[in-house]
């Protein structure tokens, strides 16, 4: 059985849309998820260069940088 810890899950989500990101943070924010998010690719590269993060969401269709460059 895996051993629960109380560490706290790291999320980024990386979207242009303010909007749909604002909503998605809201969505699955809690005590155990911490969550980060970026408006467009080149600074969610950024965050995940200097950050750990369990999970990453990205929105495929950015303009400059892609949801593929920035994975």
């Amino acid at each position: 059985m895996p051993k629960v810890t109380n560490q706290q899950i790291n999320i980024l989500i990386v979207d242009d849309e303010k909007a749909v990101a604002d909503i998605l943070k809201d969505c699955i924010s809690d005590k155990e998820r911490s969550v980060d998010v970026c408006h467009d690719g080149l600074e969610g590269i950024e965050h995940i260069q200097n950050n750990f993060y369990d999970l990453i969401i990205v929105d495929l269709m950015m303009p400059k940088v892609g949801g593929l460059d920035v994975l």
